[in-house]
């Protein structure tokens, strides 16, 4: 699903949203289907007499690894489903003819869910009697850009200082489960006996902020200067010193727009 929304709400006031959204559900290739297509003899039997598929660990079976996916696919399962949006609302207001005041947003949100089931009536199972596994992830971004933006041209001279307030807060979790001792055909973790390793799982959060000042300078489309100073902070550094504070200058000349440069036909463009 997506939708996007632009509309001059105002003389002076623009809107912006944009949503995406996707949804997902896997089917995954469980018994190895493919592989075991290639790998397997084809004077081996895929089926019984009665029609149901042949279970190559008992028997006449002359492929190595002694696997009929068919078999499998009637009891196994690997599937997953997952969900992702994003949305983005976007505001720019014209305060006065050269200063705009604009905030941009967004938030981005994905969720999984897979699960597999091993019956122990198939080769894979066996091992564990029985297995199945659960995982579960989530993660967040939600990011807000706000700024005020000022131009202003006087002759040959342009102007343009900018402002900028930027917070990003970030999370994320997994979980992963899995157990052992299934009855056949059941795939509920309550009809298990035991676990095949210890279920693990984690979570983690972040938060980064920016406060930036900007000037630019031209003077006719010749020279330019800029000065910057911005301030950024992150929750990833130690809390004894998690921000610092840059400075930034700087300036550049584009020769070629120089009068005396007119005639020089094999250049087109020299700066530095």
């Amino acid at each position: 699903m997506r939708a996007n929304i632009i509309s001059q709400l105002t003389k002076r006031l623009k809107l912006t949203a944009l949503l995406n959204g996707l949804y997902i559900n896997d089917n995954y290739n469980s018994a190895g289907s493919v592989y075991q297509s290639y790998l397997n003899l084809p004077y081996d039997p895929a089926y019984n007499a009665d029609g149901t598929p042949f279970d190559a660990r008992y028997g006449t079976w002359y492929g190595r690894d002694r696997s009929n996916f068919l078999h499998s696919l009637q009891y196994n399962y690997s599937k997953a489903r997952s969900y992702r949006t994003t949305a983005d609302l976007n505001l720019d207001y014209t305060l006065l003819d050269n200063l705009t005041i604009s905030t941009y947003n967004r938030a981005n949100i994905f969720n999984l869910r897979s699960n597999s089931y091993y019956d122990k009536r198939t080769k894979d199972g066996a091992v564990n009697n029985g297995s199945a596994y659960v995982g579960n992830s989530f993660s967040s971004t939600l990011l807000s850009s706000n700024r005020i933006k000022y131009n202003v041209s006087l002759g040959k001279h342009n102007i343009s200082a900018l402002a900028v307030g930027e917070i990003e807060k970030g999370y994320s979790d997994s979980n992963s489960a899995n157990a052992k001792g299934l009855p056949a055909g059941r795939d509920a973790f309550s009809t298990a006996t035991d676990i095949i390793s210890n279920p693990t799982g984690g979570y983690d959060n972040y938060q980064f902020i920016k406060y930036l000042g900007q000037v630019d300078y031209s003077l006719a489309d010749k020279y330019f200067a800029v000065a910057s100073v911005v301030n950024e902070y992150s929750s990833r550094f130690g809390s004894n010193n998690p921000d610092a504070t840059f400075y930034q200058l700087g300036a550049s000349w584009i020769i070629s727009n120089e009068k005396f440069m007119e005639n020089v036909k094999p250049i087109s463009n020299v700066s530095f």
